[in-house]
């Protein structure tokens, strides 16, 4: 067999041959400058190895891990800790955060109250929040009784059965007022003249 055909056949054997990496790595993501922690370590598998998806430590105010997927924005595929797949190419698992949801805090506002209200509800952004009643709050000195709540950030007063829409975790201050207001029998003009 002359050089030519050699090469020649060699060339054929080459073109049949197709040449795959045979290692492939994992990354994750905490996809949030925000996220506290670090994500779990890259790990390198061999070609068709099963992996399993690792669990996260991450922690982010506010929302809730939810598991990983191979797209930042949700899109791609979803994985849940400890689902498994067979690896045939590089892999990028990006952390998906679910709002954990507001919370609306009553406070008795003073050393001298007892008792409070308490909302249980966990409020997702945008929901309508119906301001409760005093609940057991009991001012201490009895010359005082419960007016409304206050809003301090949007200087707003709220009444009981009021609503407003929530963004973010409220706390509503009890406000009190004299029960009995005394006039004096004769009072001062404000305006003389």
């Amino acid at each position: 067999m002359s050089a030519n055909n050699v090469i020649r056949k060699r060339v054929k054997q080459l073109k049949k041959c197709v040449c795959y990496p045979s290692n492939f790595v994992v990354q994750y993501h905490s996809n949030d400058p925000n996220v506290q922690g670090e994500p779990p370590p890259t790990i390198t598998y061999a070609r068709g190895t099963t992996v399993s998806v690792q669990s996260s430590s991450l922690t982010f105010d506010g929302y809730v891990f939810t598991g990983w997927n191979t797209k930042p924005d949700g899109s791609g595929t979803n994985f849940v800790v400890n689902s498994t797949f067979a690896i045939n190419s590089d892999v990028y698992l990006y952390a998906q955060w679910s709002h954990s949801g507001f919370l609306v805090l009553y406070d008795t506002n003073t050393l001298e109250a007892t008792g409070g209200q308490y909302d249980f509800r966990l409020y997702q952004d945008g929901d309508t929040v119906t301001v409760l009643d005093s609940g057991s709050i009991v001012y201490s000195n009895d010359g005082y009784e419960f007016m409304n709540w206050a809003h301090f950030e949007y200087e707003t007063n709220y009444n009981p059965g009021d609503t407003f829409i929530i963004h973010g975790n409220v706390t509503l201050h009890a406000m009190y007022m004299p029960k009995f207001l005394v006039i004096p029998s004769d009072p001062i003009p404000l305006f003389s003249g």
